[in-house]
Formats: structure tokens, sequence, C-alpha cells
């Protein structure tokens, strides 16, 4: 598990922890309790390197 060190409400409840020693997750919730979303930086980390492996092909 992991503890949430922040949470605010906009129109969706957004909450940010750390997850393992070097990142930090945030999340957002609906008002019923529902996940909608979890931005993830390991996530984004994939993506970029899939990205730079893929451009030559995109003709960038």
């Amino acid at each position: 598990m992991f503890e949430i060190r922040s949470a605010r409400v906009i129109q969706v409840i957004e909450t940010k922890a750390d997850r393992g020693p070097a990142r930090e997750v945030t999340q957002y919730w609906d008002l019923d309790g529902k996940l909608l979303a979890e931005v993830d930086p390991i996530d984004r980390l994939k993506m970029e390197d899939i990205e730079e492996s893929i451009e030559p092909y995109l003709g960038k």
C-alpha cells in the first residue's frame, strides 16, 4: 500500500501518493469514490521510450 499525501476536490477528487521510493502517483476519483484515472510517472517514462523508438517510422 501507499500513503496519500494530499487530496483536493475539483470536479473530481485528486489524490497524490508516494509509490515506491522515487515516484509520486496522482489518482482522480469521482465524488462517489470510483477511480477514474491514475497518473504514474513510470508509465510516462515507458511511453517516452516507446515514442522515441518509433520516431524514425513517423517521419519526425
